[in-house]
């Protein structure tokens, strides 16, 4: 589901930066907006249908009522929390594309940080707050998102960082909707062509019992780990890439391209190689003392760390 909404986030920083690369200040604001409004409509209607069906999917996956009945409800409370997530994600690109990108990090700092304090508390129980158990950690990430929703909001607003939304005037432009859509589909079905295949994966490994089903779950978290550089690296040259076709600057785009190519291989390389050797160890770190999750997880690390 968040994969599906990163596409348009995609669509509007190439937009951004191709409008910042030209210097034409109103349309990189009247991208934001509508980007914005495709990013609301989109994430209710996948939080809606998601919330609806969940319970089905849990059950095809996995045949203990326990695991069911707690996965989907951290799902749901989740769900609500997806217009969050997408609304941030949408700032974050925007901003990228105008070239600010310490902003969104400074924000995603503080809500990591907010995120680490809340979880133990809403998880575990403090004081008079009970403890809610695997919902608890729902809801501590949905007060963050929230909480970065509403920071980023502001800043549009208040035009902070170089981009301004009127949201007092807002004038829809379909041609330019279509525009974004027909730039994000492609970019949004690539993203989560993968997230499905992981989920059609999870599908076949649950029918192996629950002990590998939390190997591949911890090694997916291994992967999305390696996945987050290679985004960071990806947002970054297409922001540049987009920057100066703007600017009519052909030639830069090839040579951004490539060193970036050369650094992303570079850095997943030696991060291949580092979890090849400590697999186990790594493990460790998430479920320490599950020595058979341990065993099970290191071999599929180890396969996968050869594709960094």
């Amino acid at each position: 589901l968040i994969s599906m909404g990163a596409g348009f986030a995609v669509s509007g920083t190439i937009l951004v930066a191709q409008y910042t690369g030209q210097k034409n200040i109103p349309m990189v604001s009247k991208v934001c907006l509508h980007t914005l409004i495709i990013i609301l409509a989109t994430s209710a209607l996948l939080a809606g249908i998601a919330y609806a069906v969940i319970p089905y999917v849990i059950e095809a996956m996995t045949p203990t009522v326990e695991i069911q009945k707690i996965t989907t409800s951290y799902l749901r409370i989740s769900f609500i929390g997806l217009i969050f997530s997408y609304l941030y994600m949408m700032f974050q690109s925007l901003y990228r594309g105008v070239g600010d990108v310490k902003t969104p990090f400074y924000i995603v700092l503080f809500s990591v940080i907010l995120n680490f304090i809340i979880d133990p508390i809403l998880i575990m129980g403090w004081g008079p707050v009970p403890a809610y158990g695997v919902d608890g950690a729902a809801f501590a990430t949905i007060c963050t998102q929230g909480l970065s929703a509403i920071i980023a909001l502001y800043l549009l607003a208040k035009g902070k960082g170089g981009i301004k939304i009127n949201f007092k005037k807002i004038d829809f432009d379909f041609t330019l909707a279509k525009k974004i859509i027909n730039l994000g589909f492609p970019a949004s079905a690539e993203q989560s062509s993968r997230a499905l295949a992981m989920t059609i994966m999870t599908f076949l490994i649950a029918t192996f019992g629950d002990v590998v089903l939390a190997a591949y779950g911890i090694g997916i978290r291994v992967l999305t780990l390696m996945i987050i550089p290679s985004l960071g690296f990806a947002m970054a040259t297409s922001t540049l890439v987009g920057q100066n076709i703007g600017a009519g600057k052909i030639e830069r785009t090839k040579e951004v391209t490539s060193k970036a190519l050369w650094v992303i291989f570079i850095v997943l390389t030696i991060a291949g190689i580092g979890f090849f050797i400590f697999a186990e160890q790594t493990l460790q770190i998430f479920v320490p003392g599950e020595f058979a999750v341990i065993k099970e997880g290191a071999v599929f690390i180890r396969v996968m760390a050869l594709t960094f």
